[in-house]
Protein backbone atom coordinates (compact mmCIF):
# COMPACT_ATOMS: atom_id res chain seq x y z
CA UNK A 1 0.00 0.00 0.00
CA UNK A 2 1.21 3.51 -1.09
CA UNK A 3 -0.91 5.46 0.33
CA UNK A 4 -3.76 6.09 3.03
CA UNK A 5 -4.46 4.13 6.39
CA UNK A 6 -2.90 0.33 6.66
CA UNK A 7 -5.14 -0.09 9.55
CA UNK A 8 -8.49 -1.68 8.73
CA UNK A 9 -10.23 -1.44 12.24
CA UNK A 10 -10.09 2.08 12.25
CA UNK A 11 -13.58 1.99 13.41
CA UNK A 12 -12.90 -0.43 16.57
CA UNK A 13 -10.01 1.73 17.30
CA UNK A 14 -12.23 5.00 17.47
CA UNK A 15 -14.83 3.50 19.46
CA UNK A 16 -12.61 2.34 22.35
CA UNK A 17 -10.53 5.47 22.18
CA UNK A 18 -14.07 7.27 22.90
CA UNK A 19 -15.14 4.93 25.31
CA UNK A 20 -11.90 5.20 27.62
CA UNK A 21 -12.49 8.75 27.34
CA UNK A 22 -16.16 8.51 28.79
CA UNK A 23 -17.61 9.43 25.44
CA UNK A 24 -20.58 8.77 23.09
CA UNK A 25 -19.73 7.84 19.31
CA UNK A 26 -22.84 9.99 17.68
CA UNK A 27 -22.05 8.66 13.92
CA UNK A 28 -25.23 7.20 12.28
CA UNK A 29 -24.64 3.59 13.02
CA UNK A 30 -24.46 4.06 16.65
CA UNK A 31 -27.41 6.59 16.98
CA UNK A 32 -29.90 4.22 14.82
CA UNK A 33 -32.66 2.67 15.97
CA UNK A 34 -32.27 -0.53 14.84
CA UNK A 35 -34.74 -3.15 16.85
CA UNK A 36 -35.83 -0.13 19.17
CA UNK A 37 -39.53 1.04 19.47
CA UNK A 38 -41.31 3.21 17.33
CA UNK A 39 -42.09 6.45 18.97
CA UNK A 40 -44.86 8.88 17.93
CA UNK A 41 -42.24 11.75 19.44
CA UNK A 42 -40.26 12.07 16.77
CA UNK A 43 -39.28 15.28 15.89
CA UNK A 44 -37.71 16.72 12.36
CA UNK A 45 -34.43 18.33 12.53
CA UNK A 46 -32.52 20.00 9.75
CA UNK A 47 -28.82 20.22 9.20
CA UNK A 48 -27.68 22.98 6.86
CA UNK A 49 -23.84 23.00 6.02
CA UNK A 50 -21.98 25.13 3.10
CA UNK A 51 -19.67 22.60 0.73
CA UNK A 52 -17.98 23.62 -2.50
CA UNK A 53 -20.18 23.95 -4.67
CA UNK A 54 -23.57 24.22 -2.60
CA UNK A 55 -25.56 23.89 0.56
CA UNK A 56 -25.93 19.91 1.74
CA UNK A 57 -28.94 19.73 4.43
CA UNK A 58 -29.31 16.23 6.35
CA UNK A 59 -33.08 15.86 7.22
CA UNK A 60 -33.98 12.99 10.20
CA UNK A 61 -36.56 11.98 12.25
CA UNK A 62 -35.36 11.84 16.08
CA UNK A 63 -36.12 11.31 19.34
CA UNK A 64 -33.34 10.61 22.87
CA UNK A 65 -30.36 10.95 20.07
CA UNK A 66 -32.06 7.67 18.66
CA UNK A 67 -31.90 8.22 14.47
CA UNK A 68 -35.45 7.30 13.25
CA UNK A 69 -34.92 8.17 9.66
CA UNK A 70 -32.66 10.44 7.51
CA UNK A 71 -32.49 12.05 3.97
CA UNK A 72 -29.49 13.95 2.63
CA UNK A 73 -30.28 16.53 0.12
CA UNK A 74 -27.91 18.77 -1.95
CA UNK A 75 -28.96 22.42 -2.86
CA UNK A 76 -25.79 22.86 -5.88
CA UNK A 77 -25.37 26.18 -6.34
CA UNK A 78 -27.15 27.55 -9.33
CA UNK A 79 -23.92 28.52 -11.36
CA UNK A 80 -22.57 25.36 -10.96
CA UNK A 81 -22.33 23.18 -14.05
CA UNK A 82 -23.97 19.82 -13.77
CA UNK A 83 -22.46 16.55 -15.59
CA UNK A 84 -26.07 15.31 -16.27
CA UNK A 85 -28.94 17.47 -18.18
CA UNK A 86 -31.32 16.02 -15.93
CA UNK A 87 -29.52 17.98 -12.86
CA UNK A 88 -30.35 21.06 -14.51
CA UNK A 89 -31.90 23.73 -11.88
CA UNK A 90 -32.45 20.73 -9.58
CA UNK A 91 -31.62 19.92 -5.72
CA UNK A 92 -30.69 15.91 -5.35
CA UNK A 93 -31.75 14.09 -2.59
CA UNK A 94 -28.82 12.02 -2.49
CA UNK A 95 -30.25 9.38 0.21
CA UNK A 96 -33.35 8.53 2.21
CA UNK A 97 -33.27 5.87 4.73
CA UNK A 98 -35.86 4.61 7.62
CA UNK A 99 -34.04 2.17 10.29
CA UNK A 100 -35.73 -0.30 12.52
CA UNK A 101 -37.97 -2.94 12.20
CA UNK A 102 -40.42 -2.88 8.96
CA UNK A 103 -43.80 -3.26 9.91
CA UNK A 104 -46.58 -4.85 7.86
CA UNK A 105 -48.12 -2.50 5.91
CA UNK A 106 -51.78 -3.40 6.87
CA UNK A 107 -51.29 -3.55 10.87
CA UNK A 108 -50.76 -1.01 12.97
CA UNK A 109 -48.93 -2.47 16.26
CA UNK A 110 -47.33 0.94 17.38
CA UNK A 111 -43.84 -0.39 17.46
CA UNK A 112 -41.68 -1.12 14.50
CA UNK A 113 -40.58 2.07 12.48
CA UNK A 114 -40.17 1.62 8.70
CA UNK A 115 -43.68 2.04 6.83
CA UNK A 116 -45.06 4.68 9.08
CA UNK A 117 -44.54 7.65 6.36
CA UNK A 118 -41.29 9.10 7.80
CA UNK A 119 -39.50 8.77 4.31
CA UNK A 120 -42.58 10.33 2.42
CA UNK A 121 -42.36 13.07 5.07
CA UNK A 122 -38.98 13.51 4.83
CA UNK A 123 -39.28 14.00 0.94
CA UNK A 124 -41.92 16.26 1.41
CA UNK A 125 -39.83 18.15 3.73
CA UNK A 126 -36.74 18.31 1.36
CA UNK A 127 -39.13 19.40 -1.39
CA UNK A 128 -40.45 22.10 0.57
CA UNK A 129 -37.02 23.51 0.81
CA UNK A 130 -36.24 23.27 -2.42
CA UNK A 131 -38.93 24.89 -3.48
CA UNK A 132 -38.34 27.89 -1.18
CA UNK A 133 -34.78 28.02 -2.39
CA UNK A 134 -35.87 28.33 -5.80
CA UNK A 135 -35.36 24.85 -7.31
CA UNK A 136 -37.72 24.24 -10.04
CA UNK A 137 -37.32 20.22 -9.87
CA UNK A 138 -35.83 17.75 -7.05
CA UNK A 139 -33.85 14.75 -8.26
CA UNK A 140 -33.37 11.38 -6.63
CA UNK A 141 -30.44 8.80 -6.68
CA UNK A 142 -32.41 5.79 -6.82
CA UNK A 143 -31.95 2.00 -7.44
CA UNK A 144 -34.01 0.04 -9.66
CA UNK A 145 -36.10 -1.58 -6.54
CA UNK A 146 -36.83 2.05 -5.50
CA UNK A 147 -38.36 3.82 -8.60
CA UNK A 148 -41.96 2.42 -7.95
CA UNK A 149 -41.88 4.18 -4.48
CA UNK A 150 -40.59 7.62 -5.88
CA UNK A 151 -43.06 7.42 -9.12
CA UNK A 152 -45.94 6.96 -5.97
CA UNK A 153 -44.38 10.42 -4.99
CA UNK A 154 -45.17 11.73 -8.14
CA UNK A 155 -41.52 11.09 -9.64
CA UNK A 156 -40.80 9.89 -13.27
CA UNK A 157 -37.43 8.38 -14.44
CA UNK A 158 -35.08 11.42 -16.67
CA UNK A 159 -32.20 8.95 -17.94
CA UNK A 160 -30.62 7.26 -14.63
CA UNK A 161 -32.19 9.96 -12.42
CA UNK A 162 -35.84 9.77 -10.42
CA UNK A 163 -37.16 13.67 -11.31
CA UNK A 164 -40.50 15.49 -10.30
CA UNK A 165 -41.31 19.21 -11.21
CA UNK A 166 -41.92 21.54 -7.81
Amino acid sequence: MSAGTTRTNLRQILQQELLEEGKKCRCIRCREVRGGVYDTKVELLVNERESLGGKELFLSYEYEDKLFSMLRLRLPEKTEKMLFEELEGAAITREVHTYGQVAQIDINDGIKTQHRGLGKRLMVKAEEIAREMGYKKMAVISAIGTREYYRKLGYELEGTYMVKNL
